[in-house]
């Protein structure tokens, strides 16, 4: 007997663009790259974090703002195969 189980989708690469970020007004990007073994859809959900607070835009790949010198600015991206995250 077998069982025919779910292979979670895998988050191959997250990365937050512009790489280089200045001082003020601007609009960043999260580019992922997932992979999902049994070739299922996968859609992704995100969160944007400044200096470790959850910010408003946190379901959209864009965050946009007027930063200044010294934010650390996070994007957690979460993959779902529409079976499990």
């Amino acid at each position: 007997v077998y069982t025919v189980e779910n292979n979670l989708p895998v988050v191959d690469s997250v990365s937050i663009v512009p790489q280089t970020i200045y001082e003020g007004e601007q609009t960043l990007t999260c580019e992922v790259e997932v992979s999902d073994y049994d070739g299922d859809n996968v859609e992704i959900s995100y969160e944007w974090f400044i200096d470790g607070t959850p910010q408003q835009e946190e379901d959209s790949n864009m965050l946009s703002g007027s930063f200044t010198l010294g934010m650390v600015i996070a994007c957690n991206a979460t993959p779902n195969d529409g079976k499990e995250d």
